[in-house]
């Protein structure tokens, strides 16, 4: 089988996207796999990779129609992400899996915590989707350190855990962090 012509290839890429929405890199790696997977009937295990030019192309004129932006694509994840409940590092994780630049996923944070999407406000989210006041008696030190540990693990600071479940009285002691 010859190798995909770029027409192709944009229909593959137009067909993917028609599905769910994809960062650049994502799309890439897809267009990648296809193409090679494509070849798999005369492909050999010495086999070399697909020419990345004309999948290159198709890329370079999806992002200029605006079809693909990754920036846009960023600040989509990010809000959807805060209002579940992620924390910025988990959220800078996910992206950068996704092939988005530190400068994006950066970008991406602040114009949605201009918005209200900073991280108490996520963690205050999760808390209430993972029920932690119900599950756990927050007046009692141990049960509001389970609390802070569920917060933690989600990659949220112990100040950001702290504001988020609310003070019981003003100086917690058991509260260091």
């Amino acid at each position: 089988m010859p190798p995909r012509r770029p027409l192709d290839l944009m229909q593959l890429a137009l067909g993917e996207l028609d599905r769910r929405d994809r960062t650049k890199e994502q799309l890439r790696q897809l267009l990648l796999r296809k193409s090679s997977a494509s070849k798999g009937a005369e492909a050999d295990a010495g086999a070399e990779s697909p020419d990345p030019a004309p999948i290159d192309a198709v890329l370079d004129r999806l992002e200029a129609s605006g079809v693909i932006d990754d920036r846009r694509f960023a600040e989509h994840f990010v809000r959807g992400a805060r209002n579940r409940g992620a924390s910025a590092a988990k959220v800078q994780q996910k992206l950068s899996r996704r092939g988005i630049q530190r400068e994006g996923i950066e970008d991406a944070l602040k114009a949605v915590a201009a918005e209200g999407g900073d991280d108490l406000a996520a963690a205050q989210s999760y808390a209430k989707k993972r029920r932690l006041a119900e599950r756990y008696d927050l007046s009692d030190p141990g049960q509001r350190q389970k609390a802070m540990a569920s917060l933690a693990r989600q990659g949220f600071s112990a100040e950001v855990a702290r504001s988020a479940l609310g003070r019981t009285s003003q100086g917690d002691p058991d509260d260091d962090g």
